[in-house]
Formats: structure tokens, C-alpha cells, sequence
């Protein structure tokens, strides 16, 4: 079982019924039973449109989630009354609004449907919270010539505790692809070139984010994503997203050795495949990549 499902089943722990687990009350809603056990039992439990919903990442603006729209139960039971998988940021809300909104919505999955599975509210994190009138640091390529994981991991493990106090569950961040064509234009996210000093600062991200190396989420932090598997920082033609043809020697040895480092040292909670294709296969259809190489190894 992969650790986002952990996530996923902690983040049931939030349900108010913990003090009033009766015979009566299903295994997954039960925090005293093994995480293994309690995912197994909600599965048995899903149809497959609940299913399905929960492989769903929804955007605020599609559906535009306002005070219209999540207060007509029609609306709402048409879009989420099989649940919702995680919800990606709206950028232009304040604190207050966007805890408002959150709640609301949380509150409708909790008591309104079927199986009371809460949704993952993701937001970006790359040098801080991508929100209005929170603290902005020195982007990555910039935060990575100071050679010192002691203070990146200090520093997000501040940016997680200002993020968890948004409500947010999962930070898209950090970005470890190794940069080797600086005209892609996402070279300012990563750690430069070299796969040591990316998978040594990516690990200090991952403990601050996470607020431990094992895995585990603790108090006021937020689960890490690493991104993106692989190959994604040297595209042909340095265009964003182009393809990567690449033997398995340069893979290996260079594009997935932070991510390797990564998961080794610091537990991170996800990963993301990366939007372009290794010699003709997207990567999101990778079985060698995402099976063999992620699973497996």
C-alpha cells in the first residue's frame, strides 16, 4: 500500500465521531484499527463511481465553487455525491474566504454522501505558499547556492506550518528534475544539474513539508509530491513538455537519481509523472516507469 493511501485514510481521523465508534460503525472509520485494514474495508464498500471519484482532482474554477453553488443541493449532489479524489487551489482568495469555502465543502463530503470520504486540498508551495498575503523566499535555484539542507529544511518547515493554516492537506512541491538545457522554462523551479545536490536539497524539503523522514505527516504539516518522473528537465529543444529520448544509462544514472535519493532518505507522500513521453510513451502511461521503476524499486 503506497503512502498517499495513508494519507488518504488519516485524513479520516478528522471526522468528528472518533469518541463514538459504536459495533455498528464501519472498519475504515475506525483510527484504532491498522491503516491496511481499514483501506481494504472502505474499498470492499465503494462502488465504482465512488471509485472514480476519488481519481478525480477538481479545480475550484471548474465548477466555480462559490456561496450559489454550494448551497444548492442539486448542483452539489450532481458534482460530488460520489465524492471527490482532491481539489487544486483557487490563487486569488483570501485566508478567510478560502477557509470558508473548504469547510463547506468538506463538511458536505463528511455528512452528505454516501461513505463520508473528505477531499485532499492541494495547493503550490515551491518558495512558499502561492496565495495573497502570505511570506515569499528565495525561489529554488536561488535557495540551493547556499549548499545547505539544514536551512531549507528550517525554512519549509515553515512554509508548511503557514500552509497547513489554509486547510491545505498536499503541497505540489518540490520540483527535482535535473536541469540540463537552461532554456526550459521551468529551470528557476529545480536544483540545477547536478542529481546529488538535487536529491540532498529535495530531501530537506520533503522532512520540512512533512515534518519527519518516515514518511508520516506530522502536527500542522503537509504531505510532499515530488515531480516530475522523468526526464522532464532536459526536453528536446529545451520546449516545456517536449519529449525526452534518453538511454536507460542517463535516466539512471542522472534524471532519477533525486528521486531515488528523495524516497530513500525522506518518505515523500507522492510523486508525479511528468507531462512529457520517454521514446514515445507518455509518461503517465508508463507501466516500465511508474510499475517497475517507482513500485518496484
Amino acid at each position: 500500500m503506497t503512502n498517499i493511501l495513508k494519507l488518504f485514510i488519516t485524513g479520516l481521523l478528522l471526522l468528528p465521531c472518533q469518541g463514538f465508534l459504536s459495533a455498528q460503525q464501519p472498519n475504515y472509520k475506525n483510527p484504532n484499527l491498522p491503516v491496511v485494514e481499514r483501506v481494504a474495508d472502505l474499498i470492499s464498500r465503494m462502488t465504482l463511481e465512488e471509485k472514480v471519484a476519488q481519481l478525480t482532482s477538481f479545480h475550484p474554477r471548474r465548477p466555480k465553487l462559490d456561496e450559489v453553488f454550494l448551497n444548492d443541493p442539486a448542483k452539489m449532489d450532481s458534482m460530488f455525491g460520489n465524492g471527490a479524489g482532491m481539489m487544486n487551489p483557487s490563487f486569488n482568495r483570501e485566508l478567510q474566504a478560502t477557509a470558508e469555502l473548504r469547510n463547506k465543502l468538506q463538511n458536505y463530503l463528511k455528512t452528505q454522501t454516501r461513505l463520508g470520504i473528505p477531499v485532499i486540498f492541494l495547493d503550490e508551495g515551491h518558495h512558499g505558499l502561492m496565495r495573497p498575503g502570505v511570506n515569499v523566499f528565495p525561489q529554488a535555484i536561488g535557495l540551493v547556492c547556499s549548499w545547505d539542507p539544514a536551512l531549507a529544511e528550517e525554512l519549509y518547515n515553515y512554509i508548511a506550518r503557514e500552509v497547513s493554516a489554509w486547510g491545505t492537506n498536499m503541497v505540489l512541491s518540490p520540483v527535482v528534475d535535473i536541469c540540463r538545457d537552461p532554456r526550459w522554462g521551468r529551470t528557476g523551479e529545480t536544483f540545477g544539474e547536478d542529481p546529488y545536490l538535487c536529491g540532498i536539497m529535495g530531501s530537506a524539503l520533503v522532512k520540512g513539508f512533512q515534518g519527519s523522514d518516515d514518511g508520516s505527516i506530522a502536527p500542522d504539516h503537509v504531505a510532499a509530491t515530488l515531480k516530475h518522473l522523468v526526464a522532464y528537465g532536459e526536453p528536446e529543444g529545451g520546449i516545456n513538455q517536449s519529449t525526452g529520448n534518453f538511454s536507460t544509462r542517463i535516466l539512471r544514472e542522472f534524471h532519477m537519481e533525486s528521486f531515488r535519493m528523495c524516497i530513500e532518505n525522506a518518505k515523500p507522500s507522492s510523486v508525479m509523472s511528468s507531462y512529457n513521453e520517454i521514446d514515445g510513451i507518455p509518461s503517465h502511461a508508463n507501466r516500465w516507469l511508474l510499475k517497475d521503476i517507482l513500485r518496484d524499486e
